[in-house]
């Protein structure tokens, strides 16, 4: 999937500040045709999970009530999610903790701050990666 034109990439964006959630939403829609659906924090994100399917996950990991880890650990045990790339974003840099998400099975991951133009190469990855495999 070279992310044509006018094909819709359906992502959902896990992140409990509002500002940031909204302007991760804006970065997406400007670099790729895409539907964005947006969740303040991890038990938001698997109830529409449960009733939606998603070509990508973009999560914060440091969330209050469910973190970004945590979902990460349901979406990958459950089996029409556990294929969808996952995408972290954290402000730990840490060795441990990166290992930890690689663990888990976390796609690829973002450390912040971050820039537009990383986000959506990772991004591009990731659904460039997903359309050899499917």
């Amino acid at each position: 999937m070279d992310t044509q034109a006018n094909s819709v990439i359906r992502v959902l964006i896990v992140e409990d500040d509002v500002t940031l959630r909204k302007a991760i939403r804006h970065v997406v829609n400007s670099g790729l045709n895409a539907d964005c659906i947006l969740a303040k924090n991890g038990n938001e994100a698997w109830d529409i999970l449960l009733a939606n399917t998603f070509d990508i996950i973009i999560s914060d990991w440091n969330m209050p009530r469910k973190s970004g880890d945590e979902l990460l650990f349901e979406v990958r045990s459950h089996d029409r999610t556990k294929n969808t790339p996952f995408l972290m974003l954290t402000s730990r840099s840490d060795k441990d903790s990166l290992i930890t998400a690689m663990q888990a099975g976390v796609t690829d991951y973002v450390i912040k701050p971050f820039t537009p133009v990383v986000l959506l190469g990772k991004m591009h990855k990731l659904l460039n990666l997903r359309a050899v495999i499917d």
